[in-house]
């Protein structure tokens, strides 16, 4: 797993938050839809069975795991340790009440809705999924926050709906797995960040050094899926 922060205004992204991009070739479009599918298969049963708010991994205290027969969207240990990881992953980009922030694959907006109600700040969601979008805007509606979060149909691959130079603050969590471009994001990123504007982000990684067994019995399942 990757948390990592680094700032824009001319610094090398790239250099800094570095993703392996070595994934099977497929073509751009080719790719958008089968993430578009994936999400589309995925969502319903990550909104009704994982968490309501948040589509992204745990960190949890001793004791917070579910027990056997709790059910998952209903564990108060759970949402705690979903939105404990939001904490530790955007913490050192020193996010105030007077940024803007961009959520870049927001999911289900869960994370931008903890953001502007935790730090008072702006944000914006943005997404190549309008499954997740439309349960994103409702729920910034039912939040009482939509004037404070909104949400952008974007590819997060290919651009970033935003001018240069304009945003404080650019969140990722467990988004850029999925990108076709992964250095394009990152360029995109830099071009939007405003002078001393920062990237945090957090998503699945295997370490160095992992054995052909480990990789067999760790790895590969999750490529399967």
């Amino acid at each position: 797993m990757l948390a990592s922060v680094a700032e824009g205004g001319g610094s090398d992204l790239h250099g800094i938050l570095t993703i392996n991009n070595e994934s099977r070739k497929v073509s751009t479009s080719e790719h958008e839809r089968v993430v578009k599918h994936h999400y589309d298969s995925m969502t319903e049963g990550f909104y009704l069975q994982w968490n309501p708010d948040h589509i992204h991994l745990r960190l949890f205290e001793p004791g917070e795991c579910p027990g056997p027969d709790e059910m998952l969207r209903d564990s108060a240990g759970l949402a705690r340790a979903v939105e404990r990881m939001i904490e530790v992953v955007v913490a050192p980009a020193g996010i105030e009440e007077r940024h803007h922030v961009v959520d870049a694959g927001c999911g289900v907006g869960g994370t931008a809705i903890h953001l502007a109600r935790t730090r008072g700040c702006a944000v914006t969601g943005v997404n190549l999924n309008e499954l997740q979008l439309e349960i994103a805007r409702r729920e910034a509606t039912d939040a009482g926050l939509d004037g404070r979060v909104g949400f952008e149909y974007a590819d997060c691959s290919r651009s970033l709906p935003f001018p240069d130079d304009s945003i404080d603050a650019v969140v990722n969590i467990e988004s850029a797995c999925h990108y076709s471009d992964r250095g394009r994001f990152l360029r995109e990123v830099r071009r939007i960040l405003k002078p001393g504007g920062r990237i945090a982000a957090q998503d699945w990684m295997a370490r160095d050094g992992l054995s052909a067994t480990e990789y067999d019995e760790y790895i590969q399942p999750l490529c399967e899926a």
